[in-house]
């Protein structure tokens, strides 16, 4: 399960879809502020914010992203940058 860190670019939210795999699979953070950086551990479902005192618990809806072997097809809605941190597992990659 890879760990997401995320800089938002303008106030909103952001979609994560990976079309691999599972069909559509999505994620979506909401109420994000621009400059803000979140790390998204996909492994224990959590997010944090860089922000003291800002959580993000009732911003979370769908599935936390998952890679599968191989290419995996990513589509990102809303204006972010995005580092993708993944470790192969058991040679599956």
């Amino acid at each position: 399960m890879p760990t997401l860190e995320i800089e938002k670019v303008g106030n909103g939210s952001i979609e994560i879809v990976n079309y691999s795999g599972v069909s559509g699979n999505s994620f979506k953070l909401s109420n994000l502020v621009n400059g803000e950086k979140v790390t998204v551990d996909c492994l224990n479902e959590e997010v944090t914010s860089n922000i003291p005192l800002i959580y993000h618990f009732d911003d979370v809806s769908g599935e936390y992203p998952s890679l599968v072997p191989g290419d995996n097809f990513v589509r990102i809605v809303g204006n972010c940058n995005v580092v993708w941190k993944y470790q192969c597992v058991f040679d599956q990659c």
